[in-house]
């Protein structure tokens, strides 16, 4: 069984921080993950949960706000926060938290392989065989 890297499943994601709103009216701080089409489920799932971990180590203690995530198709799905009481100053530091954890597109090489991936290692012919 091949092992993946976490950090290639996050690799040049599309992604969006943005205020949403729960089923009854509550604020929403969430990211949207967008990966490119023709992609497996799997990398979309894996990118929601390694996206969720690295939201839970940040998170400080003492907040009440639960991560949770949504696929809401085989390309996009969504982290969020379901917060305590909804209110403005909690809103605020979810926010602050998710722009924080974001992760950000890695820069590609001439050679079409991202900086990311060369300094793990990674060649693109590895990447093309997953």
């Amino acid at each position: 069984m091949a092992k993946t890297n976490p950090k290639i499943i996050l690799e040049n994601p599309t992604t969006e921080v943005s205020l949403g709103h729960a089923r009854y009216g509550t604020p929403r701080p969430q990211i949207e993950i967008r990966v490119p089409k023709g992609a497996p489920f799997r990398r979309l799932n894996a990118a929601l949960h390694t996206l969720a971990a690295e939201i839970e180590l940040a998170t400080p203690m003492g907040e009440t706000w639960v991560v949770a995530t949504d696929a809401l198709s085989d390309t996009t799905g969504i982290v969020y926060l379901e917060l305590a009481d909804g209110e403005p100053e909690e809103t605020k530091r979810g926010l602050a938290l998710l722009q924080a954890v974001r992760p950000t597109p890695t820069p590609l090489t001439p050679a079409g392989e991202s900086r990311q991936s060369r300094a793990l290692g990674v060649s693109s012919e590895y990447r093309s065989r997953r």
